[in-house]
């Protein structure tokens, strides 16, 4: 990627951030739930073309342990469980 690129996505990022920050709250719960099912479709969609002979169940499955990786993951050192109070 050069300078050129590499600015020009600068710019867009800012713009959008600056965007985002001026919406309306429900507009941006909205916003969230959309993006959610785009990276959702994706992430299904990558699961898929890795394992075309999965079935749906299987491939959903992967998606629910792939997702509670995630979430593992940035909750780590976030929330401190209970137990360890």
């Amino acid at each position: 990627m050069d300078s050129n690129e590499s600015a020009l996505q600068q710019s867009i990022f800012r713009d959008k951030a600056a965007k985002a920050r001026h919406m309306d709250p429900g507009l941006k719960l909205t916003a969230g739930a959309r993006l959610f099912d785009v990276a959702r479709n994706r992430m299904i969609a990558g699961i898929r073309s890795g394992h075309p002979d999965w079935s749906d169940a299987e491939i959903g499955a992967e998606f629910c342990r792939q997702l509670q990786v995630l979430r593992e993951r940035e909750d780590r050192g976030v929330f401190t469980p209970v137990a360890d109070l």
